[in-house]
């Protein structure tokens, strides 16, 4: 079986856009209570090192709608190798 190689604008877009379907799914209409603190997973293959670009895309995407680690937002990493 052959692997497939993704660049890294494709991986960067991936999960881009997985995290802002799972910020979608758990949005509140207005005039509901306070926003409750929201969770995003992060899949990715390979060790956490090797994928600190792809961290710090989703992270700098985030802060710019508001959303920071920590404060309003918490992020479960999980990788195939290496550190979690």
């Amino acid at each position: 079986m052959g692997m497939h190689r993704y660049s890294r604008r494709q991986l960067i877009q991936g999960g881009l856009a997985l995290a802002g379907f799972s910020l979608l799914s758990g949005c509140e209409m207005p005039g509901q209570q306070a926003a409750k603190v929201r969770r995003i997973g992060f899949l990715a293959v390979g060790s956490r090192e090797g994928r600190a670009f792809l961290i710090e895309g989703l992270l700098q995407g985030l802060r710019e709608h508001g959303y920071v680690e920590g404060q309003n937002i918490v992020i479960e990493y999980r990788f195939s190798g290496g550190p979690q």
